[in-house]
C-alpha cells in the first residue's frame, strides 16, 4: 500500500461544507449506487451515522459512513482514485476502531482478500 498522506477527521457535527464534499462525491458513482442511497439516508439522519472523511491537502478526498462499527458508505473522489487512498481511509478507520465489519454483498474476492489482510469482519 502506498504511503498517501491521508489524515482521518470525525465529523461529530455536520456543517454545509461536510455535506456539500460528500454528496459530490457520493454523485459521481450514480444516482443507482449503494452508496448514493447511504448518503442520502444520512442526510435524513445524520445522528444515525458516523462520518469520517480522509483529508489530502487540506481537501475532502473520501468518506465513510458508519454505522458502529459497520462500513455503510465508503467512496473516494474520482480525481483521486487509484491512489490508494481508499486503503488509507480503511487502515486509518481500523486503527481508530477495535475492529471494522462491512456487508459481504457484493465483494469481488480481490476485495476480500483485501479488506482481510486489513482485518476487517466481512458479515454474511
Amino acid at each position: 500500500m502506498p504511503n498517501v498522506p491521508v489524515s482521518l477527521r470525525y465529523v461529530p457535527e455536520i456543517t454545509g461544507q461536510v455535506i456539500d464534499a460528500v454528496e459530490r462525491i457520493g454523485q459521481d458513482l450514480g444516482p443507482d449506487s449503494r452508496v448514493w442511497a447511504t448518503v442520502q439516508r444520512w442526510r435524513l439522519r445524520p445522528s444515525d451515522y458516523d462520518c469520517y472523511l480522509a483529508e489530502f491537502n487540506t481537501r475532502i478526498v473520501a468518506f465513510a459512513l458508519l454505522q458502529g462499527n459497520e462500513i455503510k458508505a465508503l467512496a473516494v473522489h474520482r480525481a483521486t482514485r487509484q491512489r490508494g487512498i481508499g486503503q488509507r481511509l480503511l487502515s486509518l478507520l481500523v486503527a481508530q476502531k477495535a475492529y471494522l465489519e462491512v456487508a459481504g454483498t457484493r465483494l469481488e474476492q480481490w476485495q476480500i482478500e483485501r479488506l482481510a489482510r486489513l482485518k476487517i469482519i466481512i458479515k454474511k
